[in-house]
């Protein structure tokens, strides 16, 4: 896609262009957008449960689904918080966690509380194995978030220096942040 849109015609620069750009144009987006985009656990750790309600701001997104809890107890012993001890508010961003009873005594101590989450776009299955691919991602992630990071590889691939004779010469290129800006989550993150 990146050398579709470029009109790079040759092959000298794939490693480059796979490697490093795409790679550096997607993580300068979920920096910017406070989400991931290709589907990967997480872990968030607290050292206290949430505010005053007990409810914890997972700050990543999009959220599919939390798969562990674990926290320590005032002996520094690990535990498991149960799936019906808690629930999960998804539809909303930033995702948020509370407990259904209060959270289980947990020691005063650094990272007490562990999260696992699955955050990023679900994948599409490719039909012929019924498994995703990296490729696959392509098809949940909005458009405008693509055609941003697109510019992106464009705009590193065609200005491989930070220093240049022209005055005008910006680190993104222009209208990245007006397609990405819609997508970006708020209240999480910088």
């Amino acid at each position: 896609d990146v050398k579709a849109w470029g009109n790079i015609d040759h092959s000298a620069d794939d490693g480059i262009i796979e490697r490093l750009i795409i790679p550096a144009a997607r993580a300068r987006a979920e920096r910017f957008l406070n989400r991931r985009l290709v589907r990967q656990t997480v872990t968030v750790t607290y050292d206290a449960p949430g505010d005053s309600l007990g409810i914890l701001t997972l700050p990543v997104a999009p959220v599919a689904y939390v798969d562990d809890i674990t926290y320590l107890d005032a002996s520094g012993d690990r535990h498991t918080l149960e799936a019906a001890q808690y629930r999960v508010d998804v539809e909303n961003e930033p995702a948020r966690l509370w407990p259904l009873s209060g959270w289980p005594p947990i020691g005063r101590q650094l990272a007490a509380l562990t999260v696992a989450v699955a955050v990023g776009y679900e994948p599409a299955a490719d039909e012929s194995s019924g498994s995703p691919t990296v490729f696959d991602y392509r098809a949940n992630i909005p458009a405008d978030i693509t055609m941003g990071i697109l510019l992106d590889c464009l705009h590193l691939y065609e200005h491989r220096a930070t220093v240049s004779d022209l005055m005008g010469l910006t680190v993104t290129p222009h209208g990245w942040d007006a397609l990405l800006f819609p997508h970006r989550v708020h209240g999480i993150g910088p």
